[in-house]
């Protein structure tokens, strides 16, 4: 069995650290959902346009899931979560500073 040794020093089973991703990933998109109302009375537009940020976020997630094993391998699996971890965190910030519908699906995908 693969075991990862996490930041504390304890060293967790790979489906430990896929289970929290999973929860991870479906706590963000009800938080997505749940903010569609607010999301179309702050930009000023309609249901199906703000959509698109689930949408365009459910589909790069579907085109980087496949890369995973292969970006895990050539960098590491420690690297690659720090990088990721990274690039969740710039998109995180540069979502809360979008002025438009179409900059919040661009960070929201692009990194």
């Amino acid at each position: 069995m693969l075991r990862v040794q996490l930041a504390t020093g304890r060293m967790s089973s790979l489906k430990e650290v896929h289970c929290v991703h999973l929860c991870m990933t479906i706590l963000d998109g009800t938080i997505v959902n749940i903010a569609i109302p607010r999301l179309q009375n702050v930009f000023g537009v309609t249901l199906t346009s703000v959509q698109w940020v689930l949408t365009a976020y459910t589909l790069v997630q579907g085109v980087a899931t496949p890369l995973t094993a292969y970006l895990a391998q050539r960098l590491r699996a420690k690297r690659l979560y720090l990088l990721a971890l990274a690039g969740f965190t710039i998109g995180s910030m540069l979502c809360r500073l979008s002025f438009s519908l179409p900059m919040l699906i661009f960070f929201r995908t692009a990194l």
